[in-house]
């Protein structure tokens, strides 16, 4: 997968989640929303920039063998319909009742950090994968002692 490719799905992912986001919370106006969204597409982008284009095609395509296909779709289903609902909650529903501006910034530099040990996992670690399968085909081989 090119760079280009990459990219590409980079910015289709980041229209749709935004323009989801967006028509959950029912307005363009809530600033913590759009703080969000930024951090989310830069972290996306450190992510795409940081891993080897070989790893990030075997990351998007995995070989077939060992992978249960429900894992896949299920956690995208379930993110977007965490932030469907965060949205919803934010802009229109506002069901919980309002967090400090301490709290917020707290929550995000958990989030930040959370996601750069997301994106040092994934650039380090040759077999880090969105399939759960041993990869023999690539060295990978199961560890039944130690740590």
């Amino acid at each position: 997968m090119t760079l280009w490719v990459c990219l590409f799905r980079w910015l289709l992912a980041n229209i749709v989640h935004a323009g989801s986001a967006f028509l959950c919370a029912g307005t363009l106006r809530l600033p913590t929303l759009r703080v969000y969204l930024v951090a989310f597409a830069a972290v996306g982008l450190v992510s795409i920039l940081s891993v080897k284009p070989d790893l990030a095609k075997e990351r998007s395509q995995p070989a077939a063998e060992g992978i249960d296909p429900a894992t896949r779709h299920g956690a995208s289903t379930l993110f977007m319909a965490t932030v469907a609902l965060g949205a919803l909650d934010v802009g229109r529903l506002q069901w919980a009742f309002p967090f400090s501006t301490k709290i917020q910034r707290a929550a995000f530099v958990v989030f930040i950090a959370a996601n750069a040990l997301q994106i040092w996992a994934m650039a380090v670690n040759v077999f880090y994968s969105t399939a759960l399968r041993l990869q023999p085909e690539r060295g990978q081989h199961l560890v039944t002692n130690g740590p």
